[in-house]
């Protein structure tokens, strides 16, 4: 807060000038739709000689919102290049106007609104707390800014966009300029033409819009759409001369000595340029943390070189102009792009201006190919040519030759983010084992490493933790979450496992691939039309790969899903095997955006690979899992980290991530589903396949494209009451009928070679069926087929060859015995089936 002593010389207040046009206001305006607050007035007047900007707004507070938080009058400026010139700040009740602006009530506070973005603007607010404010009061303002242009100063651009969330009254855009300048004008309607008044010397622009209701805001609009309607001027006249003065603007400096140093060590530990490049990139994107500080150069100039190198940090700006320096230190040519980070190609509808750009990267040619760098992104993996960025699609370099805007390359690296959750399910009363695996290769690999340098693996380790704990209570960690950087090809991986206890009743595994379905949101509103674009995440390959491990799980029969639209591609294929469920989705989106007209097909496509994303298991009780599973969350590769990857991060951060984060992140430009539950439990009842426990929410029906899963319930069906009683005499027959024929063996004279080769194929034809019949192992049926064979053959042998009744009759028994037992077995497995079918 500033006194009256510390204003003075920054801001001042006086009349507006003599080329300010005054406007009428009409307080009778009243909008139909409602709103907190209602302009009756936005003028906005320019004065390109003169580098002067007047406004005047007058607003009507609605409600007792906007009498609460627009009450506080507040406004913007930089004191290093602008002088503020407040005309009036008055309030309206009735025909009453209260004049409320005083020098002794001002404020001056420096508050930087974008500190947590690492920016540094060097802005001041002037704010005064308007007195006796109520619903419906009209607040009237109006102020000129006087700039100091250090940057292109002799040339002058300016862009209006008219708001619409709020209904206006009146809307007008004025421009004085030069008769002899070559000022023109362009806006995203042709019908939004100005009036034009010659005044010999100067003339003058006029634009004005009456009634203007507010548009309809949809959700998940693309950031180069722009929705509103606006207005550009410009006195440059084509992309080569913004080039030129941006170029004549940024001094560049090659002799600084630690400029010379930094390059000289390059080149002395790197031999190719490719490495050389390589190396260069990585220290300005590693080793100079980003931070934008605008208070001496407008946000416009950037530093030098070699002082960036010393202090560690700076800006876009600063960040391309020390590559492209360092760059061309090593003999690669190199020179700055300036690009708009989300107007991206829509720059191209403007008139050439050095305002239609926020950020800055870096073209190079290495053995005659181009390519591009971006110097703000930290913690990358790959070779340089490969590393990603996101696609600007069109930029304006800054060098000599350049005539246009030119277009920028597409990012040559392909990500792709593989989640694979593996459950060992026991419904015995032991715990069961949830594993969660992650591989991240390309630009995903970028995201998680710098993710992983932020957080910490003990942070990320307890939020993972909790994420599962949501489903199960008493779940434990098995052990320390586990993860392997390869930073040279770009790959991280992820490992972690739990216990999960509780299931010692019917349980249902409902698996529903939240990963894929937080990439594929349905709008809220339900709507099925639209009118501008829908922004969708692109690049983006997710994969999610859902295992499940259980004696007790069923014979499964279903199809592969592929689903091909124009904006993505789905697939979801299941293969199973004994004791063995593999479900693994995959989905590839292919632009970033959805047209108004094609919104209504790409609905029905989201709604049916939401459709493909649920399948419903269900077990029985008194099944222990296959294996414990302690050490399977363990990665194959030792745990490492590449030196590179810490050279610039605090030394008490670690790297690590959730395996499961994509299921609970939002992107950037797109809203996340919450996670669903992976594990439902049920109370001595298995619920129908495909459907949820939880009954006060609705669920997902399974897509027809799949066939309805068997639950298997031997104890609930009399198909199952056959085969225990069938396994049961199988089992009986095996084990007493040849200890039989082994007794009769035994009893019967007969030489003692004879008795020991029966007594030898008497335990092998029973232990082994019996050791494969008692493992419930589908090759049993086999097992007995085949030592029926060898008792035919020995009963051929002993008749034809050695002619001994003793052995005759034994074979004969045993044949008898052999054979019933085959066909009990063969029909019991033949039941299984019918009755799964069915």
């Amino acid at each position: 807060m500033g006194s009256a002593q510390f204003i003075q010389g920054r801001v001042i207040i006086s009349p507006s000038g003599p080329w300010v046009k005054q406007r009428d206001l009409d307080f009778t305006f009243t909008p139909k739709v409602a709103t907190d607050s209602t302009y009756l007035l936005l003028d906005h007047q320019h004065n390109a000689t003169s580098h002067e900007y007047f406004q005047r707004s007058v607003f009507r507070l609605e409600t007792l919102y906007a009498a609460r938080h627009l009450a506080q009058w507040q406004l913007a400026f930089s004191p290093r290049t602008q002088e503020v010139i407040l005309h009036s700040v008055s309030s309206i009740r009735g025909m009453e106007r209260v004049e409320q602006l005083r020098m002794d009530r001002l404020r001056i506070i420096q508050r930087e609104k974008r500190l947590e973005q690492m920016e540094i603007s060097g802005e001041m607010t002037i704010m005064l707390v308007l007195e006796d404010i109520r619903v419906g009061d009209v607040i009237d303002f109006s102020y000129t800014i006087r700039q100091r242009p250090d940057f292109l100063q002799n040339r002058f651009s300016s862009l209006v966009e008219l708001p619409v969330t709020l209904p206006v009254r009146a809307f007008h855009f004025d421009l004085t300029f030069c008769s002899n300048s070559p000022m023109r004008w362009k806006s995203n309607q042709s019908s939004f033409a100005p009036s034009e008044e010659d005044g010999g010397t100067q003339k003058r622009w006029s634009w004005m819009l009456e009634h203007c209701l507010p548009a309809e805001v949809e959700r998940n609009v693309p950031s180069w759409h722009i929705a509103n309607k606006w207005v550009q001027v410009s006195d440059c006249s084509s992309w080569a001369e913004v080039s030129q003065h941006v170029l004549a603007a940024w001094k560049e400096d090659f002799a600084d000595p630690v400029l010379e140093s930094v390059a000289n060590d390059i080149v002395s530990r790197e031999s190719g340029f490719s490495e050389r490049a390589q190396a260069a990139l990585q220290l300005v994107q590693d080793n100079v943390r980003y931070l934008s500080v605008n208070d001496k150069l407008g946000g416009h100039m950037p530093s030098a070189p070699g002082e960036v190198l010393k202090r560690k940090f700076g800006d876009c700006k600063d960040k391309s102009f020390l590559l492209a320096h360092l760059f061309r230190k090593l003999g690669i040519s190199a020179r700055p792009v300036l690009v708009h980070s989300q107007l991206r190609e829509t720059i191209t509808q403007f008139l050439p201006s050095a305002q239609v750009f926020d950020h800055a990267i870096v073209e190079y040619e290495i053995e005659g190919k181009r390519y591009w760098a971006d110097g703000i992104i930290p913690l990358q993996g790959g070779s340089t040519p490969r590393r990603s960025r996101p696609d600007y699609k069109i930029g304006l370099p800054i060098g000599l030759g350049v005539t246009s805007l030119e277009t920028i390359g597409s990012p040559q690296t392909e990500g792709c983010y593989d989640l694979k959750q593996t459950f060992i399910v026991d419904t015995s009363g032991k715990p069961s084992t949830l594993i969660t695996r992650v591989t991240a290769t390309g630009h995903e690999a970028d995201r998680l490493r710098r993710r992983l340098a932020e957080e910490g693996q003990e942070s990320v380790a307890n939020q993972n933790e909790e994420f599962y704990r949501l489903f199960d209570s008493q779940l434990k960690r098995l052990s320390p979450m586990e993860w392997w950087d390869d930073r040279k090809t770009n790959s991280i991986q992820l490992a972690d496992a739990f216990e999960v206890s509780g299931f010692d009743c019917d349980v249902q595994l409902s698996c529903g691939a939240s990963l894929i379905r937080s990439a594929l949101v349905l709008p809220q509103d339900g709507k099925k039309k639209r009118s501008q674009p829908l922004m969708i995440p692109f690049p983006l390959r997710w994969l999610q790969t859902i295992e499940i491990e259980s004696p007790s799980l069923p014979q499964g029969f279903s199809k592969p899903v592929h689903i091909r639209t124009p904006a993505f591609k789905f697939s979801r294929q299941i293969t199973h095997r004994v004791g063995h469920w593999s479900i693994a989705y995959s989905l590839e989106t292919l632009v970033d955006s959805i047209s108004g007209d094609q919104f209504e097909k790409y609905v029905a496509s989201v709604q049916e690979v939401m459709d493909s994303l649920r399948i419903g298991i269900s077990f029985p009780r008194g099944y222990a899992s296959p294996r414990r599973g302690r050490n399977a969350g363990n990665l194959s590769k030792p745990k490492q980290i590449a030196s590179e990857t810490i050279a610039s991060t605090d030394p008490s951060t670690v790297m690590a991530l959730p395996a499961i984060a994509a299921a609970l992140m939002s992107l950037p430009q797109n809203s996340a589903v919450p996670a669903e539950p992976i594990v439902q439990h049920t109370k001595n009842t298995v619920q129908p396949t495909g459907r949820s426990s939880t009954s006060d929410q609705p669920q997902t029906p399974v897509s027809p494209r799949i066939r309805k899963l068997p639950v298997r319930t031997p104890e609930s069906t009399a198909a199952g009451e056959v085969r225990k009683s069938a396994r049961r005499w199988l089992l009986a027959m095996t084990i007493a009928l040849p200890m039989a024929i082994f007794v009769l063996y035994l009893t019967t004279p007969m030489p003692r070679e004879g008795k020991l080769v029966a007594t030898v194929f008497s335990v092998i034809w029973t232990g082994i069926p019996l050791f494969a019949i008692w493992k419930r192992q589908n090759w049993a049926k086999y097992v007995l087929a085949g030592f029926l064979a060898l008792t035919c053959l020995w009963l051929t042998v002993g008749i034809i060859v050695m002619k001994d009744n003793l052995d005759v009759i034994g074979c004969f028994l045993a044949l008898c015995i052999r054979a019933p037992a085959v066909g009990l077995l063969l029909f019991s497995s033949a039941l299984r089936k019918f009755t799964s079918r069915n």
